[in-house]
Order: structure tokens, then sequence, then C-alpha cells
């Protein structure tokens, strides 16, 4: 991926706690193949589900839940985890074992407030160690002890206490210094210094009642759906407890409101539970609360998000409900004990042991109705062995034509594939290329020439996507290529070029052989440069033949109106051109809606193409352009969006985004807006027909249609 950048492997979403070990054994002691590795994840995988049940078993044991019951509380909660959801996807999330293991060293860490000390390290050292299957794990540990500590502080006031004020000072060095080192590991491993800081997702991958409290899948989720419809939750913030956890969550909002009432105040502070339960629900109390987005979605709290700092690195914040569901779920095991043991002091043991299978009864066909729907989800995928399969693959197919993986540098999929800065974010149309490019690229042992990862870097992303611009500017990818290999192309057959420059490559390429609707292609790297119409439109421009001048500085190929907005206010930030930019920034939770340009239309009729530059190496996401239409009543008439992050026109690490719209007659005004972006940073806006060429001279560049043409230098192809 990300060719011809190498990758931190953090961000890749490959396991490095897995990745790393497997390396160090093929590099070293003995040669790893593919199918090993691939055995080698679904074993660990699966392992994590054969040994959670265990874990959760000697952790209810060491609450106190009698042999039995805490064997099915073990194997009720592993199944109906929401964690069975990552077993397809984000497979480094999977790792049930990771919570039950934290919960259980964390109960040995509450039941005293003298615990050996190991346990506060086996905490550190699971937390690091999960950080390295995935960041969020991190997340999770620290808020199972760090919200611990809160409520010790709460409840027991260990400040006065010199073993209290020991163990408060171990939680918090617990909670906080994986968090320091995991930050410090990829300072100094990881090169990149533009990723994204302020990721798309933070308030909007979040959980909320009805994921925590209602069914999101199953008959029963079907069924109240129907008759009392609700609002489909976040699937990140997926995090059903199930049935028997949302009446022991009632059971204890509702003790905790008689407590309220008859102002029993110590009870309130200090519950009648062991400290473990005490202390751990308080814990992910606090983590539910986060993972629904408080306190930061409440009324005047935004300014928080402006000084969360790292938190914002973790876009789904609804993956923190997590913990709730563990410990509430060890939680109502303990209920139903008690009121089975309380039911047989009141010689109402049968009504003890009626509603013990009944909750059990309703517990198990939610678990398995939880597990069967996710066995079918992964049945549904392709299997693994046609991924790794010696038949039919790509390297026998450019045996075909006398080639193999060394006669090739990367491949460039068409289309491109570049996910990861939440600034640009193109994927392929309906159809298999991200299956594809990954099997190509892993049988033929060559890099992509995309971008699919977490926290892309910004710069490189651009880069990519400068591939596919328009045939009007520069493409300088070719120059960062150290080697004179060709790329191999490889394009789906049922796709249509819709990109600048994505039918000029394959015109370009020399076609090679076709399988399985693909077809590959040899592309010269001296062909990643700009077209034939970038020369054209300078030659043009040199001779002025059929321009006609502006007032404005324009040239234009007809007399028809045009509008254009340089945008001459400069603060000292980079412009485009180096004539001024828009520039305007807002605070959290309030409107960013910006207006670039409200005033007059242009005063001829027919489609017009409107066109602007927004800055990409900013701190916030890109945004949307609006266009909006009026006539002389001032009534809209039309209105259109522009999507920078689907554009591939870059530039100096600027993105032009277009819309065309068709202006009739009684047009009076049009205004163009920018919205979903709090640093917001604009430059040259344009209006002009689609039949009219419109060019200008900014500096020693020029500039037709809104595009900065290449220099001489530029029109060359890169030379190697």
């Amino acid at each position: 991926m990300n060719y011809p950048w190498t990758g931190h492997l953090n961000y890749y979403n490959t396991l490095p706690a897995l990745a790393l070990p497997l390396g160090w054994l093929n590099e070293h002691v003995v040669t790893v193949s593919p199918a090993a590795a691939l055995a080698a994840l679904n074993l660990f995988l699966l392992g994590s589900l054969l040994f959670t049940p265990i874990v959760l078993y000697a952790t209810l044991r060491r609450l106190g839940i009698v042999d039995w019951l805490a064997v099915a509380g073990g194997l009720l909660i592993t199944f109906l985890s929401p964690q069975h959801e990552r077993l397809y996807t984000h497979q480094g999330l999977y790792s049930m074992l990771v919570v039950a293991v934290l919960l259980y060293a964390m109960v040995r860490v509450l039941a005293t407030s003298t615990p050996p000390r190991r346990w506060y390290v086996v905490i550190m050292a699971v937390a690091l160690f999960a950080g390295l299957l995935h960041t969020y794990f991190l997340l999770v540990a620290a808020g199972l002890t760090l919200g611990s500590a809160f409520w010790l502080l709460v409840q027991e006031r260990p400040l006065q206490k010199p073993v209290e004020r020991r163990q408060l000072l171990y939680l918090l060095v617990t909670g906080l210094l994986p968090l320091v080192l995991f930050r410090g590991w990829l300072a100094l491993t990881d090169p990149v210094t533009d990723r994204p800081v302020r990721p798309y997702g933070f308030l909007d991958y979040t959980a909320d009642p009805s994921s925590i409290f209602l069914p999101v899948l199953g008959p029963w989720h079907a069924w109240l759906q129907t008759y009392f419809p609700y609002r489909e939750a976040a699937w990140e913030g997926a995090s059903y407890v199930g049935l028997v956890g949302a009446v022991a969550t009632g059971i204890i909002v509702v003790s905790l409101g008689i407590w309220l009432v008859q102002r029993r105040w110590q009870l309130l502070r200090q519950p009648p539970v062991s400290r473990p339960f005490r202390l751990l629900l308080g814990a992910a109390v606090l983590t539910l609360l986060l993972a629904m987005g408080l306190p930061f979605i409440l009324p005047g709290f935004g300014w928080l998000l402006d000084v969360a700092g790292p938190l914002r690195q973790f876009r789904a914040l609804g993956r923190l409900a997590w913990p709730y569901y563990y410990v509430i779920g060890l939680f109502s095991v303990y209920l139903l004990q008690q009121f089975y043991s309380y039911a047989r002091v009141k010689n109402r043991e049968w009504l003890g042991a009626c509603v013990l299978l009944l909750a059990v009864e309703i517990w198990s066909y939610e678990a398995y109705t939880n597990a069967i729907n996710q066995r079918g989800a992964i049945l549904s995928y392709p299997a693994a062995d046609t991924f790794i399969s010696e038949e039919n693959n790509y390297r026998t197919l450019l045996a075909k034509t006398w080639r193999g993986p060394a006669d090739f540098q990367a491949i460039l999929p068409i289309s491109t594939l570049l996910i990861g800065t939440d600034k640009i974010g193109i994927v392929p149309p309906p159809g298999n290329m991200s299956y594809e490019m990954c099997r190509a690229s892993y049988n033929l042992g060559l890099p992509l020439a995309a971008t699919w990862m977490a926290r892309a870097s910004v710069s490189q992303t651009l880069s990519l996507a400068s591939i596919f611009g328009d045939e009007l500017l520069p493409h300088p990818y070719g120059q960062l290529l150290s080697s004179a290999k060709p790329l191999l192309l490889l394009v789906e057959d049922i796709y249509t070029p819709v990109r600048g420059m994505e039918q000029a490559l394959i015109n370009r390429a020399t076609r090679l052989a076709s399988a399985n609707g693909f077809t590959v292609y040899s592309l010269p790297v001296d062909s990643l440069y700009p077209g034939r119409a970038a020369q054209q439109a300078k030659l043009q421009f040199a001779s002025r033949r059929g321009l006609q001048p502006r007032a404005d500085g324009l040239w234009c190929s007809s007399a028809k109106s045009v509008v254009y907005q340089p945008f001459r206010t400069t603060d000292g930030r980079d412009e485009l051109l180096g004539a001024g930019s828009f520039y305007r920034r807002v605070r959290e939770n309030v409107d960013s809606r910006a207006i670039i340009y409200d005033g007059p239309a242009p005063s001829d009729t027919g489609r017009y193409e409107i066109s602007a530059w927004v800055r990409a190496t900013l701190r916030e996401g890109l945004g949307t352009m609006q266009v909006s239409v009026f006539d002389q009543q001032n009534q809209r008439i039309a209105e259109l969006l522009g999507s920078p992050s689907n554009s591939t026109d870059i530039y100096a690490g600027w993105v032009r985004t277009a819309v065309q719209v068709r202006l009739p007659a009684n047009t009076a005004r049009v205004e163009v807006g920018w919205f979903d972006n709090r640093e917001l940073q604009v430059d040259n806006l344009l209006m002009r027909p689609l039949d009219t060429e419109v060019f200008w001279q900014s500096g020693p560049r020029v500039v037709c249609n809104n595009f900065p043409l290449p220099t001489n230098a530029e029109l060359r192809p890169a030379q190697h």
C-alpha cells in the first residue's frame, strides 16, 4: 500500500502483536508460508473465543458466583459479545480475551487495598500488548483503571488513608503509563508528520440507549422495528447487553432512585455490593457515557473538543461501550444468584429457580442468535484459500506474456482506492476491485499505488490522487519514483473511466492479458505526465488565438458572461497562487457554513461550471461546496453540492471541486457556500459557460478553466 512510501504497521490494522513475531520468525528461524501465517491469524482469533469463557468463569468465581452458574455466565457473556462483529472486519478488535483478562486483573486489584503489585504490571502488559492488536484496547484499559481510580476517590476518600492513597496512585500510573509508552513508540517509529489530527466520526460513531439496551439484530429486533420502530444505532456503537443485562441496568437505576428520594447518601456513595463490583460498575458507566459522546454533545460543552487532544484520534467512541457490556454481564449473573439465594431463604426456591432458568433461556437464545448471525456473515465472504491459491493467479497470467513480478515496480488500480485521510475518500464503484487488487499484490509481491489505512498521510494520499487528475494539471507523481520499471495497471473490465487521466493512462499502456473480469497492462513510468490538452492550452494562451481580453485580467474564448473571484485579501497563509484567499475558522458547535460568494449571477443563460479550490492540508476535512441559484423573487430554483473528497484534481496541497448548473433566464443571484468544515481556506472561484475557455496569468503560471497549467518542465515525461 501507499507506494512508493513505506507504511507503519499500526496504521495498516495488521495486528503488529502477531505480525512482528511472525516476521522475526520468518527472517531468523523458519520460513513462514502464507498458509502458515493465515493459520496463525485464525488460531489466534479463535483461541480468543476459546479462552474468553474460561477467564470470565474465573472472574465470576472470584466474585463469589457458584461453579455451575459461573460456567453458564462465562459462555453466555462470550457468545452475546458485540466483538463477534469484528471477526470479519477489524480483526484486531475481535479479541474478547483482552477485555476478559483486563477484568480479571482488575477484580484482583480491587478486591483489597493492598493487592500484589504484579496485577498492576499484568494490566499494563496486557494493555500494551492489546494496543499492538488495536489501539482502542489501550483506551478500554485506561477507562477501566482511571474510572476505578475516580470512584475509589469518590467512594472511599483515600487521600487520608496511606494504603488507599497508594492504591489510587498505582491505578493512575497503571492507566496512564501504557498510553504514554505507546505514544512514545509511535513517535520514535513513525516518520509521517501529517496524519489527520481530527478524524471524522468522533461524535458520529457513538453509542446511544437503543444500541445498548435494544436488540440490534435477530427476530426480536425485527419485531420491535415493525411495531415500535426506533432509530437504528450506528454500527460502531452497537453493544447490546441483552434483555437480562437491560433488566439488571433497570434494577440499578431504580435502586439509586429510591436511595436518592430517601436521601440515603451513604448507600448512594457506596452501594452495598462487593468492592470490585462497586468500582468496576462505576468505571464502566463512565466509559459508556463517553461512548455516547458525553460530555461533548451537551449544550455549552462543545469547546471541550478543542482541548480533547489525542482523544480525538479515537473516531469510534461507540467501542468504549464494550466494558459496560462485560461488567453488566458479570453483575447480571451476580443478581441472578442473589435472587435465587433470597428466594431459598424465603422458602420460594421454585420461584428463584423459575426466574433463573427463564433468564438463562432468554440469554441463551440471544447469544445463539448473535453467534449464528455472525457465522452467516463470515461464510458469505470469499474463502481464504481462493485468495492465496496458486491456481489462476496473477503470476500465471503474467507468465503467459513472458513477464513476471520482477518486471514491474508496483500495481496501479483503476478505479483507485484512496481511504484514510478523511479528506480524500475515493472508493471503487460496485465490483470486486478492492479484493482483487489486494489479491494481485499478495500474489505478485508488489506494492499498491493506493491507500487503504487508518490515518493515512495527507500529502502522500494527495500525491496518489493527483495521478488521476485532469489532463490540464501538473502530474508530479512520476518524479517520486526512483525506479524506471513500468507500473502494472490493473483495470476492472466493467469499469468505465470517469476521472481526468484514467482513460489516458489506459491508452498509454500496453495491454497484457485478461482473466476473471480484470485486465492487466504495462504502464511506462514516462506515461505519468500531463495530457496533450495542457500543451495545447499553453500554446493557445501564448498566441492569444481566439481569445478576447477582459477588464479583470481574464482572456476568454467567447463574449459570454464570466464571474471570477480571486480573493485578494491575504493574511500570510499559503495561497493557491499567491494572490490571497478566503479563510474562516469557527469553534465547535457553531454553524460552520461559510458564504464565499453571494452576488449577481452571470448575465448569460445556459450550462455553467462553478469551480473553486479548497486547501487540503489544514486540520479539518474539506467540507462540501453548496451552490444555490435564486430567481428575481429571491426563490431558490436550484441547489447543487460539490464534494472535494471525491476529486482527484490536486495541485500543491489544494483540491478543486466543481458543479455544473443550468442558469435559466430568470436567474438573478447565485450563492456559493461551504459547510461541514470548521477551518476553511478557499481560493479562485470561477463561474464560466461550459463552451467558453477562460485563461489568466498568475505569476509565472498560466491558469485555464481554473486549472493551473504545468510549466514547460512539468510537461515533459519523467526522466529515469
